[in-house]
């Protein structure tokens, strides 16, 4: 689906690939203003979701129930925000 670059703090060109399922939940695809801001958010927001989704499947692996359960919470925070942040990024639609 793509990737984002990270270059921040000590995490410096880091590529994080987002996943379709992460893209889909943020649904990256719809953008009818064709606003870039709103692609800028979607695209952090899925690759936030995309690292969360990899990181419970560690956690799943090593049996670690409540580490799944808190990144299943931070992804639907995420998808929740993300959905605020494209409200706020567009008020005269």
């Amino acid at each position: 689906m793509g990737h984002v670059i990270i270059n921040t703090g000590p995490v410096i060109g880091r590529e994080v690939p987002v996943s379709t399922a992460a893209a889909d939940m943020v649904r990256m695809k719809f953008n009818p203003s064709g606003s870039e801001d709103v692609d800028t958010l979607k695209s952090l927001a899925a690759a936030f979701v995309s690292v969360c989704a990899d990181l419970s499947m560690e956690a799943a692996e090593a049996d670690h129930a409540s580490a799944c359960r808190e990144f299943a919470v931070a992804q639907t925070q995420m998808q929740t925000a993300c959905m605020f942040a494209v409200a706020a990024a567009t008020p005269r639609l």
